[in-house]
């Protein structure tokens, strides 16, 4: 997998920092807990207004907004600092947080969804985080490069197979 297509963070104080710039072009201008859930009840409420400035989205698009600020509700429901979150709650909320945005916005192609995983070789675990349209794109070409069959040789290189 190229480097360059994910982020790994390993420290609350990183992903407070990276949420700056992510929460800013929903509107979000802090990394305070209280300033997140406060900016989501207000989008909640406007969006439950009949002729508010979320008017325009249908059912279906409320109700992945809904479910979204749901789980944000949730999560920041005791009161906690980013940096008190543990590391899967930090990354449930930027899914959520990045959920609201690419509803928002209508935009799901540069949502960046973020996930937990194993370091190989060791125990550590590492948050990973990508765009959906940087996922879809090293989908299909691990998809080309599965059906690109090919036998590689110290002295020839690689060639197709059949030929």
């Amino acid at each position: 997998m190229n480097m360059k297509s994910s982020i790994s963070l390993v420290s609350p104080l990183f992903l407070s920092l990276l949420f700056v710039p992510l929460l800013a072009s929903a509107s979000f201008t802090t990394t305070d807990t209280r300033r997140i859930l406060a900016e989501q009840k207000d989008i909640r409420e406007e969006s439950e207004q009949p002729l508010g400035k979320y008017s325009r989205f249908d059912d279906a698009a409320r109700a992945r907004l809904y479910r979204a600020q749901d789980a944000i509700f949730e999560i920041l429901s005791e009161g906690k600092t980013l940096e008190q979150l543990s590391k899967g709650q930090q990354v449930e909320l930027m899914n959520a947080v990045e959920e609201v945005k690419a509803v928002l916005a209508e935009n799901e192609k540069d949502k960046l969804e973020c996930w937990r995983e194993r370091k190989t070789g060791t125990t550590m675990k590492v948050t990973r985080c990508e765009t959906v349209a940087q996922r879809e794109r090293l989908q299909q070409e691990s998809r080309q490069w599965m059906g690109d069959s090919s036998i590689c040789v110290k002295e020839g290189g690689c060639r197709p197979i059949g030929d």
